[in-house]
């Protein structure tokens, strides 16, 4: 926007920039919450009320670093989105190219498992008599992994684990972890969650240890708008920027975005695939391609209007 300024370039359908609040849903769960609210999946009390793990408020904290905002602020209706991410993943790189054009993002359901037993002293409790809550969770993380692994383009993590009471000489009595599930497909994303259930109830069976799940968010896999996917590809074909289509194995807020307005991805090459990390790095080259290529399929859907000319004199 700034290049159009510099340039006098003016526009027949007006842009907007627009800085989501908690895409990655890290501090504050579910992710994409401010997309989510704007396209109508969330409501502002159930946004406000989130809270963290040491109990502070998301609209509160929102509110103290002036960020909560005001509802007339909202952008408005709109023609087409675009957003601009680094891959986050090995493809591109593995492909040989710097710039993906995203065709979709696939499906993610969140979980929240809790093994219940019963802690005992590690001493004194023969192991035929254990409810060791730590021993079925454990059983349970294998069996995501196994899960995933059988089904071709499914993900299965495991990320955030807590044992109770966390004592080296105590049997843990409650294990609280997350299970994320991925696919492409929504009736297997389904599939997959299924399993995951029938496995903890079988491991309940087998270890007397209860197993609870709470699945609290699922963001159904979402194809992008054609017209909006051809848009990013000529106008990368035009600046002759290598590409390859892809889908987006993480949620971005272009998920909720397509909901309501037509949309579409594009992606800079990630070095080694490496993200949320201290080594998560895209060469500035590639950088520059990917925002050169945002920059002409804005042009291409906007319209351009008119150029200021600036004339030499021979």
């Amino acid at each position: 926007m700034r290049t159009l300024n510099d340039l006098g370039v003016s526009t027949s359908r007006p842009l907007e920039l627009v800085n989501w609040t908690n895409e990655e849903g890290v501090r504050f769960e579910p992710a994409m919450m401010a997309s989510g609210a704007v396209a109508g999946r969330f409501t502002p009390s159930y946004v406000h009320d989130r809270t963290d793990r040491d109990g502070a408020r998301f609209g509160d904290e929102l509110e103290r670093i002036g960020y909560k905002g005001d509802r007339k602020d909202r952008p408005g209706p709109a023609a087409a989105y675009l957003e601009l991410h680094v891959e986050q993943g090995p493809v591109l790189e593995d492909a040989g190219v710097p710039v993906g054009v995203v065709e979709g993002i696939v499906g993610i359901t969140w979980s929240e498992v809790v093994a219940g037993g019963r802690a005992d002293h590690a001493g004194p409790s023969p192991m035929a008599l254990r409810q060791d809550a730590l021993v079925a969770a454990a059983r349970l993380i294998a069996g995501v992994d196994s899960i995933a692994r059988s089904v071709e383009g499914a993900v299965g993590t495991v990320g955030r684990i807590a044992a109770e009471p966390n004592v080296i000489n105590t049997i843990p009595g409650t294990v609280t972890m997350s299970v994320d599930l991925r696919h492409g497909d929504p009736a297997t994303l389904a599939s997959l969650f299924a399993g995951m259930e029938r496995l903890a109830q079988e491991i309940a069976t087998q270890t007397g240890v209860t197993m609870s799940i709470n699945r609290f968010w699922t963001s159904e896999p979402t194809p992008f708008a054609a017209e909006v996917v051809d848009a990013v590809q000529a106008s990368a074909d035009e600046l002759g920027i290598q590409t390859c289509r892809v889908w987006s194995g993480a949620g971005h807020d272009a998920k909720y975005m397509q909901e309501i307005v037509p949309s579409a991805m594009i992606f800079a090459r990630s070095i080694n695939g490496l993200s949320h990390c201290e080594q998560e790095y895209s060469t500035p080259e590639d950088l520059e391609a990917g925002a050169n290529v945002l920059l002409r399929a804005a042009l291409r859907l906007a319209g351009i209007a008119g150029e200021r000319v600036t004339h030499t004199r021979g």
